[in-house]
This record gives C-alpha cells, sequence and structure tokens, in this order.
C-alpha cells in the first residue's frame, strides 16, 4: 500500500519493510502526524475566528496576548509606496499614531546650557527621545494595521513639529502615517 508522510513527504513503496503504521524513511506514526496536523489546523481555525471577531467588535481582550504578538510581527512597513515581491491588493486605511512630549523642564535647560559651552550641537535627550517616539509609533500603527486586517503599511512618514508656548515651554509633537493595504504574493515569472 502505498502512503504519504505528511511529516517527511515520503511516499511507502511496496518493498519497505518497516510496519505499516510507520514512515520508513523517518519513522513517525502516520496516525499520530495526521492527528497533530489535523489539531493544528483546529488551533489555527479558532485564532482566526478569535481574529476577526475581535476586529468586528473591537474588543481584543479575549484575544490570546501571544497570538497578537505574532500578528503584529507579521506587518510590514516600508516608506515606499510598494513592497517588493507583492502586489498591492487592497488598500485599507490610512493609519496615523502620535507622541507628544511637553518640554521646558529643568533638566533641558541644564543640557541645552552644557551644549552650548562644549559646543557639540548635539542633544542627547532629544535624540533619545526622537527615537523612542518612532518606536512607540510603529506600534501603534502595528497595531492599526493588524486591527484593519492589513498586511503592510506603506509611504511610512514621520513628521516633527514643536508649538513653543510661554516662558520656553512647549510640546514636541512627532506623527507618523502611511497607507495601511493587503497584499498578495507576485506569481513566480
Amino acid at each position: 500500500m502505498s502512503k504519504l508522510c505528511l511529516k517527511c513527504n515520503y511516499t511507502r513503496q511496496p518493498s519497505d519493510t518497516s510496519p505499516e503504521y510507520e514512515c520508513p524513511k523517518c519513522g513517525a506514526i502516520y496516525a499520530k502526524v495526521e492527528e497533530y496536523l489535523a489539531s493544528q489546523k483546529e488551533i489555527q481555525k479558532n485564532e482566526q475566528a478569535s481574529l476577526a471577531q475581535a476586529r468586528l467588535t473591537k474588543n481584543w481582550s479575549n484575544v490570546d496576548p501571544t497570538l497578537i504578538k505574532k500578528e503584529l510581527k507579521k506587518v510590514i512597513f516600508s516608506t515606499i509606496e510598494s513592497v517588493p515581491g507583492y502586489e498591492i491588493e487592497e488598500i485599507v486605511d490610512v493609519v496615523c499614531g502620535d507622541f507628544t512630549h511637553a518640554f521646558g523642564a529643568m533638566s533641558e535647560a541644564i543640557d541645552g546650557l552644557a551644549r552650548n559651552l562644549v559646543g557639540s550641537g548635539r542633544s542627547h535627550h532629544t535624540e533619545i527621545l526622537i527615537t523612542k517616539a518612532r518606536a512607540e509609533i510603529l506600534k501603534i500603527l502595528q497595531h492599526e494595521a493588524m486591527a484593519a486586517d492589513a498586511h503592510a503599511i506603506i509611504g511610512l512618514r514621520f513628521t516633527y513639529e514643536e508649538i513653543s508656548g510661554a516662558n520656553g515651554h512647549g510640546v514636541f509633537i512627532v506623527t507618523g502615517m502611511g497607507t495601511a493595504v493587503k497584499l498578495k504574493k507576485k506569481p513566480s515569472q
């Protein structure tokens, strides 16, 4: 009897001497592999149903956090208007995320004085703030794309604004935006 092993893709030959229930090549028990694969398919089906329900109701509290992390990692970011190897199947939505920071604190004034005295022209505090802002915005955009069932965010851009107030106080605003899209693999040529 010819049987295909779903673990190693070996097709059993009439000349194989191992027991009928076992793959001669990898030793896997056919029934156990089939049972495992069926259970994985059922888990995937339940995960997709859970994600679909959360997207519909906008309530993510019943979704397993490890599943959310897995889905977030799938989101692709692109600063260009495409993703190499993929075609845009559907434009889902424009996504946007903001990060704000009030400034004018004493530590920032001291940092500025030190820069002026040393003449370095670089603000370590500002560089850290900008890096933190971009990271936070990317997380927000990932969540928005995942919630919209998008595969990627294309045309990703960041803008930086400063709104000055009285006495040297103000707000530093970083905004990230892009277009959430669904993708499909380009056919092989």
